[in-house]
């Protein structure tokens, strides 16, 4: 989990630039894509880009306000809708976080392979106070976090834990993304970013020949993932046998 104390300085950007649902949805695809260049996901800021559409022209500029509705949203996903239910609105939801989940698997003396996600989500619905479902679901993570941790009772985080930034493929779509974004509209040469990363996985230890096979294969496989997501376009000259990325037009 990315800690808060990173985040904190993009979230001062995007609220002074796009202080509003309306602002965001008015906003461009280059500008959103750089208030969120660095935390990684671009997808997660273009589906972010998508909902404030929706909430626009769907919802006259506000954000539902039950679990069902916030679950049709792009981008939302359980724990959010849930999130914004309890403590925007103050009412029961399904909330589970990794310190909450930790808190009911150990308090209900739960295995990890014996439940699922959505049975957690159920018993977190059930467990919750009706009036005071703000404070409940602030104090469990906070139980979590401070006393009920991964350490002292055994429960190990769920999901997978990331490798290595340096040299990854996270690395790499942040670098091509805000390469676009430095041209401003322009293009840039696929063939150049390859030999960038040549040079990167070289300096890495690689050797000249298995660098230019690994590097080129993984260039490919992230561009079209960007290309797929909506980040970017790819585009062929056939004179000059060359591709180029840009911002989609």
């Amino acid at each position: 989990q990315t800690q808060a104390a990173r985040v904190v300085g993009y979230f001062e950007r995007w609220r002074t630039e796009l202080p509003t649902i309306e602002c965001l949805a008015n906003a461009t695809h280059s500008q959103v894509l750089r208030l969120w260049s660095g935390l990684g996901y671009n997808s997660r800021a273009l589906r972010l880009h998508s909902l404030a559409k929706i909430i626009r022209d769907k919802y006259n500029g506000s954000l539902p306000d039950t679990y069902e509705q916030l679950l049709e949203l792009p981008g939302v996903g359980p724990y959010t809708a849930a999130a914004v239910v309890a403590f925007a609105h103050n009412r029961p939801a399904p909330v589970v976080d990794v310190n909450i989940r930790r808190v009911i698997m150990h308090h209900f003396n739960i295995e990890s392979s014996s439940i699922s996600d959505r049975q957690l989500r159920a018993l977190s619905l059930e467990i919750a106070p009706t009036n005071k479902t703000r404070e409940w679901f602030g104090a469990l993570m906070d139980y979590g976090a401070l006393k009920q941790t991964a350490r002292r009772t055994g429960i190990p985080k769920a999901g997978v834990s990331q490798s290595a930034f340096e040299g990854s493929d996270r690395q790499i779509r942040g670098w091509i993304v805000k390469q676009v974004l430095s041209n401003r509209g322009e293009t840039i040469r696929l063939r150049d970013v390859q030999e960038y990363w040549h040079e990167k996985a070289l300096s890495l230890g690689e050797t000249h020949t298995t660098a230019i096979a690994s590097v080129n294969a993984r260039i490919w496989k992230i561009v079209n993932k960007l290309v797929s997501d909506g980040v970017v376009e790819l585009l062929h000259e056939p004179s000059e046998n060359e591709h180029y990325i840009r911002l989609p037009s």
